[in-house]
């Protein structure tokens, strides 16, 4: 018989990382205050939506698209250099996990987080608007819910990667903050960075206008009728990219 398995070890540190956060009472009433905002917004959108309405062409995605970002900044800027403030990191690291393991498995466990508050509120929208009598189109809930999930992967990955440099607080949180902008505002940040630095903006640069997150973030959620695929990809591109980028920052910090 062939030995079980064991998981990666990025999973691993995931999985303790959403459970610890499972464990902290904070999280508990950050998630019952979702399910009475996702309570609210169900009662609204039954009130003033026409029947059949999509919620992703909603006030939800405008709640949501400033939302996610300032959860993903609370709950993931301080947990790597907390860690590190502590001695907890140095003392993780002399077990069988590396500084890749370490960087990719906070992203995911505050992903999951992020991504589990996000589905909670959601469901507690298209819950209420049932209870009323008003049916929200489910596979647009359900796309929804899926790019809000990938929204809050993008945005944790985003926070976690920029923590990984300093283990200062305030550092800590502008970091977060100012990486958080620049994936939110991308379009203009590398635009007004470019004409400030180099000159007038190159034609070419218009072939890479609409990847930032405020503009992935509706295309993916409107999937359903008639959003743009790419920005799923986008999403996940952000997820993938920031967390490698995270990595490689970490790998030349000094504990």
């Amino acid at each position: 018989m062939s030995p079980v398995s064991r998981p990666p070890n990025w999973l691993r540190l995931a999985r303790k990382d959403f459970l610890d956060s499972y464990r902290d009472r904070t999280l508990h009433y950050v998630g019952a205050l979702y399910v009475a905002i996702g309570a609210v917004l169900g009662r609204q959108y039954n009130l003033y939506a026409d029947p059949g309405t999509p919620l992703s062409e909603s006030a939800v995605v405008a709640l949501l698209v400033v939302l996610v970002p300032v959860t993903a900044l609370s709950g993931a800027y301080d947990v790597l250099p907390s860690d590190r403030r502590s001695g907890r990191l140095r003392l993780l690291l002399t077990l069988p996990f590396s500084r890749r393991d370490v960087v990719a498995g906070t992203a995911l466990g505050r992903a999951a987080v992020v991504g589990a508050l996000t589905a909670a509120l959601l469901g507690s929208t298209g819950a209420v608007a049932l209870v009323y009598g008003t049916v929200p189109p489910l596979v647009d809930l359900a796309v929804l819910t899926l790019a809000s999930v990938l929204y809050g992967a993008a945005t944790a990955g985003v926070v976690v990667a920029a923590g990984t440099p300093t283990a200062i607080g305030p550092l800590v949180l502008a970091g977060g903050g100012a990486g958080l902008f620049a994936s939110l505002f991308w379009n203009d940040v590398v635009a007004a960075a470019w004409d400030a630095l180099v000159g007038p903006v190159p034609a070419w640069y218009g072939a890479l206008r609409g990847v930032d997150l405020l503009a992935a973030y509706p295309d993916a959620a409107a999937v359903a009728h008639g959003g743009d695929p790419s920005g799923v990809l986008l999403l996940v591109a952000w997820a993938v990219v920031a967390t490698a980028l995270g990595v490689g920052a970490f790998r030349r910090v000094a504990l």
